[in-house]
């Protein structure tokens, strides 16, 4: 029994470890994402050492667990799709870099998925969530500074806010989750994204939908609901004036400049998929090959689905459909069931879809808190299955 107890504790502090590092990582990595040459930081070796260096020990252990025990189709789904990330980029020689990254992306899937399904998150867990919020949206405003001095608006890095925030939605404290969504629509407005506007408010919609469902509660609770939408949505107008921000503008212009060139840039590149050889079409031509022509820049796909069937063949894109599916399954069977996970989990689900349909989700290094999100949800989820069981 005291063995027991011992290995939870150092397990706990080891995860909590893991976490810490992550956030750490995450703040020096997104000068990088923005090209915020001006502060100076390493992408690579702040990336290991999140990553890599923390993560690795506590993988002995998933190993071990994966063995022993099933795991949840949504999880075996994406290590597939890694693994297949990974052959495919070995067949591409695009480099030891590359190949590192894709290996070691599923690692905060594997680590939080295997601890959540034999612990209970603690409120302490949460807070790490809710300090990561803070120190991103605190490098973030460093970044939105040098970008208002050298003229730069658009600022990509905003998604890091908008990813963590349903990690923090599950804080048990209101006063926390209250202040989250403030930071939260402090950072998406002042970024001018029109990507993470619509992405926010869809979120909150589908939060607030799902907290109605699950509570089964009278029609003022709804109300309640509803009401809460619209003090955040005066909100945003009132931060949007405040900031002088051109957000309504962008969002009225969205036809007019095809979503940034974005249906210019989806188009070149299922042109080139067709121009494809047989070999590259089913095996990939290597991850990270896009590059599209925009302006004085070499861009992405700015669409994860794109991104990965080119990268990776079609095979590699209907692993990753494959995953999805499974994912919007559990998402609608929790909802279903009435789960307390629901709500979040289904925002998670909302903004990463949305964000993998404008953007890029599962190449950057925002995706380790969307697989913290599964891993955790999915994680509690069955070990509230097991001891509902056992009760039985």
């Amino acid at each position: 029994m005291r063995n027991t107890i011992a290995l939870q504790y150092i397990e706990r502090l080891w995860l909590i470890i893991v976490l810490a590092a992550y956030a750490v990582a995450s703040y020096f990595i997104m000068p990088n994402i923005d090209n915020t040459a001006e502060l100076g930081y390493d992408n690579t070796v702040y990336y290991y050492l999140g990553a890599f260096v923390f993560s690795v020990p506590y993988l002995f252990h998933v190993l071990k667990h994966i063995l022993r025990t099933g795991q949840s189709k949504t999880v075996w789904s994406f290590i597939v799709f890694f693994l297949w990330a990974t052959i495919s980029t070995i067949l591409s020689l695009k480099g030891n870099s590359h190949l590192l990254f894709i290996s070691f992306s599923i690692l905060p899937l594997l680590i939080s998925y295997t601890y959540f399904r034999r612990y209970e998150a603690d409120s302490f867990i949460y807070t790490v969530f809710f300090i990561s919020l803070l120190l991103i949206s605190l490098q973030y405003f460093h970044i939105y500074q040098i970008a208002n001095q050298i003229n730069t608006a658009h600022i990509g890095v905003s998604y890091f806010a908008l990813i963590v925030l349903p990690l923090v939605l599950l804080h048990p404290s209101r006063i926390i989750r209250i202040l989250s969504w403030v930071v939260v629509s402090v950072v998406t407005v002042s970024s001018i994204k029109r990507g993470g506007f619509i992405t926010l408010l869809s979120g909150a919609i589908v939060y607030v939908w799902c907290k109605q469902y699950i509570s089964r509660k009278n029609s003022l609770t709804i109300l309640m609901g509803i009401i809460g939408l619209c003090v955040l949505a005066y909100s945003i107008y009132y931060m949007v004036t405040f900031f002088e921000s051109n957000i309504i503008e962008r969002l009225m212009n969205l036809q007019d400049d095809q979503g940034s060139g974005r249906l210019g840039i989806w188009q070149t590149v299922i042109d080139n998929l067709r121009h494809s050889d047989t070999a590259s079409f089913l095996l990939g031509h290597g991850y990270r090959s896009v590059e599209v022509p925009l302006g004085n820049n070499l861009v992405p796909a700015h669409n994860d689905f794109l991104e990965v069937f080119y990268d990776f063949g079609l095979i590699g894109l209907v692993l990753y459909l494959i995953a999805w599916y499974h994912l919007i399954v559990d998402t609608i069977r929790m909802i279903r069931r009435k789960s307390p996970y629901a709500p979040t989990f289904s925002m998670m689900v909302v903004i990463v879809f949305i964000f993998s349909m404008l953007s890029i989700v599962i190449y950057y290094f925002w995706v380790t808190y969307f697989f913290i999100m599964i891993g955790l949800t999915l994680g509690q989820h069955e070990l509230e299955q097991t001891t509902e069981e056992a009760h039985d």
